[in-house]
Protein backbone atom coordinates (compact mmCIF):
# COMPACT_ATOMS: atom_id res chain seq x y z
CA UNK A 1 0.00 0.00 0.00
CA UNK A 2 2.82 2.64 0.64
CA UNK A 3 4.49 1.66 -2.69
CA UNK A 4 1.12 2.03 -4.22
CA UNK A 5 0.53 5.67 -2.78
CA UNK A 6 4.29 6.79 -3.60
CA UNK A 7 5.30 6.81 0.30
CA UNK A 8 8.00 4.35 -0.10
CA UNK A 9 10.62 6.74 -0.27
CA UNK A 10 9.48 9.04 2.98
CA UNK A 11 9.39 6.05 4.89
CA UNK A 12 12.45 4.19 3.67
CA UNK A 13 14.96 7.16 2.26
CA UNK A 14 17.18 5.22 -0.29
CA UNK A 15 20.02 6.12 0.04
CA UNK A 16 22.05 4.40 -2.83
CA UNK A 17 19.98 3.64 -6.08
CA UNK A 18 20.82 -0.31 -7.41
CA UNK A 19 24.04 -1.27 -7.64
CA UNK A 20 26.52 -3.02 -5.95
CA UNK A 21 25.82 -3.47 -2.43
CA UNK A 22 28.35 -3.57 -0.79
CA UNK A 23 30.01 -1.03 -2.62
CA UNK A 24 27.38 1.38 -1.40
CA UNK A 25 27.69 0.99 1.63
CA UNK A 26 31.58 1.28 1.51
CA UNK A 27 31.57 4.88 -0.37
CA UNK A 28 28.81 5.87 2.60
CA UNK A 29 30.95 5.19 5.40
CA UNK A 30 34.18 6.65 3.26
CA UNK A 31 35.72 3.13 3.69
CA UNK A 32 37.84 0.15 1.76
CA UNK A 33 35.32 -2.05 0.05
CA UNK A 34 37.50 -4.79 1.51
CA UNK A 35 37.12 -3.73 4.87
CA UNK A 36 33.90 -3.63 5.68
CA UNK A 37 33.87 -6.19 8.71
CA UNK A 38 36.94 -4.14 10.47
CA UNK A 39 34.77 -0.55 10.40
CA UNK A 40 32.05 -2.80 11.97
CA UNK A 41 29.59 -2.28 8.86
CA UNK A 42 28.71 -5.81 8.21
CA UNK A 43 29.76 -9.36 10.32
CA UNK A 44 30.24 -12.01 8.27
CA UNK A 45 29.45 -15.52 9.81
CA UNK A 46 30.39 -19.37 8.92
CA UNK A 47 28.81 -22.70 10.05
CA UNK A 48 32.35 -24.02 10.06
CA UNK A 49 35.50 -22.28 8.19
CA UNK A 50 38.44 -23.50 6.49
CA UNK A 51 40.66 -21.95 4.10
CA UNK A 52 41.83 -18.23 4.49
CA UNK A 53 41.85 -17.23 8.15
CA UNK A 54 38.30 -15.92 9.56
CA UNK A 55 39.98 -12.47 9.84
CA UNK A 56 40.38 -12.18 6.11
CA UNK A 57 36.65 -12.99 5.31
CA UNK A 58 35.54 -9.81 4.48
CA UNK A 59 37.80 -9.53 1.48
CA UNK A 60 35.14 -11.82 -0.39
CA UNK A 61 32.87 -8.51 -0.37
CA UNK A 62 35.98 -6.46 -1.62
CA UNK A 63 36.00 -4.98 -5.34
CA UNK A 64 37.69 -8.45 -6.69
CA UNK A 65 37.46 -10.53 -4.11
CA UNK A 66 40.05 -12.92 -3.66
CA UNK A 67 42.24 -14.73 -5.97
CA UNK A 68 43.25 -18.36 -5.78
CA UNK A 69 42.18 -18.20 -2.21
CA UNK A 70 38.73 -18.58 -1.15
CA UNK A 71 36.24 -18.56 1.81
CA UNK A 72 34.95 -21.61 2.31
CA UNK A 73 33.47 -24.59 4.97
CA UNK A 74 35.86 -26.74 6.60
CA UNK A 75 35.31 -29.71 4.06
CA UNK A 76 32.24 -32.66 4.48
CA UNK A 77 31.06 -30.24 7.52
CA UNK A 78 27.87 -30.21 5.67
CA UNK A 79 25.79 -27.68 5.61
CA UNK A 80 27.76 -25.02 4.86
CA UNK A 81 26.43 -21.84 5.88
CA UNK A 82 26.97 -18.07 4.95
CA UNK A 83 25.37 -15.56 6.57
CA UNK A 84 26.02 -12.01 6.02
CA UNK A 85 24.70 -9.43 8.56
CA UNK A 86 24.56 -5.58 7.93
CA UNK A 87 24.91 -3.64 11.29
CA UNK A 88 24.35 0.02 10.11
CA UNK A 89 22.09 -0.18 6.91
CA UNK A 90 19.18 -2.33 5.46
CA UNK A 91 19.74 -3.74 2.03
CA UNK A 92 17.01 -5.14 -0.67
CA UNK A 93 18.48 -7.73 -2.63
CA UNK A 94 18.17 -7.52 -6.73
CA UNK A 95 20.37 -10.45 -8.34
CA UNK A 96 24.05 -11.84 -7.22
CA UNK A 97 27.16 -13.03 -8.36
CA UNK A 98 29.02 -15.56 -7.17
CA UNK A 99 32.95 -16.82 -8.03
CA UNK A 100 34.09 -20.23 -7.07
CA UNK A 101 37.61 -20.82 -6.53
CA UNK A 102 38.57 -22.97 -9.62
CA UNK A 103 40.93 -25.14 -8.07
CA UNK A 104 38.25 -26.48 -5.85
CA UNK A 105 35.30 -26.68 -7.85
CA UNK A 106 34.65 -30.25 -9.25
CA UNK A 107 35.42 -31.32 -5.49
CA UNK A 108 33.89 -28.63 -3.30
CA UNK A 109 31.54 -26.33 -4.94
CA UNK A 110 27.75 -27.20 -4.53
CA UNK A 111 25.38 -26.16 -7.46
CA UNK A 112 22.66 -25.61 -5.10
CA UNK A 113 21.87 -23.46 -2.09
CA UNK A 114 18.94 -21.72 -0.66
CA UNK A 115 19.20 -18.00 -0.47
CA UNK A 116 17.51 -16.27 2.69
CA UNK A 117 16.27 -12.86 2.48
CA UNK A 118 14.39 -11.89 5.83
CA UNK A 119 11.45 -14.17 5.43
CA UNK A 120 11.84 -15.25 1.87
CA UNK A 121 13.44 -18.40 1.54
CA UNK A 122 14.61 -19.07 -2.49
CA UNK A 123 16.16 -22.45 -4.02
CA UNK A 124 19.12 -21.10 -6.29
CA UNK A 125 21.54 -23.18 -8.87
CA UNK A 126 24.01 -22.53 -10.89
CA UNK A 127 26.74 -24.99 -12.82
CA UNK A 128 29.89 -24.11 -11.41
CA UNK A 129 32.46 -25.72 -13.50
CA UNK A 130 35.99 -24.89 -14.42
CA UNK A 131 34.97 -22.90 -17.61
CA UNK A 132 32.00 -21.16 -15.61
CA UNK A 133 33.62 -19.97 -12.23
CA UNK A 134 30.90 -17.39 -11.67
CA UNK A 135 27.70 -16.87 -11.82
CA UNK A 136 27.36 -13.81 -13.61
CA UNK A 137 24.97 -11.50 -12.38
CA UNK A 138 22.04 -13.90 -11.43
CA UNK A 139 19.05 -12.22 -10.81
CA UNK A 140 17.00 -13.40 -6.96
CA UNK A 141 12.93 -13.69 -8.32
CA UNK A 142 10.49 -12.81 -6.10
CA UNK A 143 12.56 -10.49 -3.50
CA UNK A 144 12.49 -6.85 -3.05
CA UNK A 145 9.45 -6.48 -1.06
CA UNK A 146 11.52 -5.60 2.10
CA UNK A 147 14.58 -4.12 3.83
CA UNK A 148 16.19 -6.54 5.62
CA UNK A 149 19.54 -6.67 7.77
CA UNK A 150 20.87 -10.21 7.28
CA UNK A 151 21.12 -12.29 3.97
CA UNK A 152 22.11 -15.98 4.44
CA UNK A 153 23.28 -18.82 1.65
CA UNK A 154 22.90 -22.50 2.68
CA UNK A 155 24.99 -24.94 0.80
CA UNK A 156 24.17 -28.52 0.90
CA UNK A 157 27.58 -29.33 -0.20
CA UNK A 158 30.80 -27.62 0.59
CA UNK A 159 31.36 -23.92 -0.83
CA UNK A 160 34.58 -22.44 -1.76
CA UNK A 161 33.71 -18.68 -2.78
CA UNK A 162 36.59 -16.46 -3.92
CA UNK A 163 33.81 -13.46 -4.57
CA UNK A 164 30.88 -12.63 -3.28
CA UNK A 165 28.47 -9.02 -5.04
CA UNK A 166 25.15 -8.22 -3.94
CA UNK A 167 23.29 -5.77 -6.33
CA UNK A 168 20.07 -4.07 -5.11
CA UNK A 169 19.18 -1.13 -2.74
CA UNK A 170 20.75 0.37 0.40
CA UNK A 171 18.92 1.99 3.41
CA UNK A 172 20.49 3.69 6.81
CA UNK A 173 19.07 1.20 9.84
CA UNK A 174 17.32 4.57 12.00
CA UNK A 175 19.50 5.44 15.15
Amino acid sequence: MIKYLGLESFMYPVIANSGNIFQSIAELAGVCQSKLQTYDLVKITLSTTGGVPATNHEEVLGPTGFHERSMENSYGALPGVVTIRFLKHRVKVEAMELRAKLADIPAHMSNHWDFIHGTDYIGMNFAFSRQAVSTGRLPVPNFGRQYVDEVQWNFPRDFCLEHIVLHGRVISKTP
